[in-house]
């Protein structure tokens, strides 16, 4: 198996590769380092609603400049941000977005304190629903439900043996869901429970692996 340390300086050179050759000359960016900085700051929010204001502030640049920039991003399929679900288009393409890394391994290179499994967990489903999906998207009005496609709702947690994280993702289900809308709670392991009811149970290969 690679070394953990040579698998992450592989990833790191690819990603600098896309930025300083693909990226950068394409878009004739002139702060070449401001991007790179960026981006490492941008995996570290992976999984996380986007306030341009804020990362406006911590760069140093403009809101339309950080725009333009995951924008980039996006273009070389290294991110991408999704909606918030709404009925009427014009509401969705205004609404606070979150962002997702494109290939978990990226991961590994953001800086964190802790391994971030939930984080990669929730990263990884979205992969792969984003695969099935382009137009998957999240819900949040008060609570929050980590994605929405066809008409599924989907809450995403590495594990739910905490009483205060498995009544909020099932709180979740019943605030958003409609009478013709599947639920399906994702965990790592599919920890046994009771009082689903109409929630379906998977782990993390099982979603995986169901249409194999």
């Amino acid at each position: 198996m690679t070394d953990p340390i040579i698998k992450k300086d592989l990833l790191n050179s690819y990603a600098k590769n896309i930025i300083y050759r693909d990226i950068v000359p394409r878009f004739k960016i002139r702060q070449s380092e401001l991007v790179e900085r960026l981006f490492y700051y941008l995996l570290g929010q992976s999984t996380n609603v986007l306030n341009y204001s804020k990362m406006a502030q911590i760069f140093d640049v403009s809101d339309k400049s950080i725009k333009e920039y995951i924008g980039f991003f996006e273009d070389v399929f290294l991110l991408k941000r999704i909606d918030n679900y709404h009925n009427k288009p014009k509401e969705r393409i205004k609404s606070v977005k979150k962002l997702y890394t494109l290939d978990n391994g990226f991961l590994q290179t953001a800086p964190r304190q802790s391994p971030g499994w939930g984080q990669a967990l929730e990263n990884l489903v979205f992969c792969y629903l984003y695969q099935r999906d382009p137009s998957v998207c999240y819900r949040k009005n008060q609570v929050e439900v980590d994605f929405y496609s066809e008409k599924t709702l989907y809450q995403v947690a590495y594990e739910i043996d905490n009483d205060k994280t498995r009544l909020r993702e099932l709180n979740a289900f019943k605030h958003f869901q409609n009478h013709d809308e599947r639920c399906r709670l994702i965990t790592y392991n599919g920890d046994a429970l009771e009082g689903l009811e109409a929630v379906e149970l998977l782990s993390l290969d099982g979603l995986l692996l169901e249409d194999v």
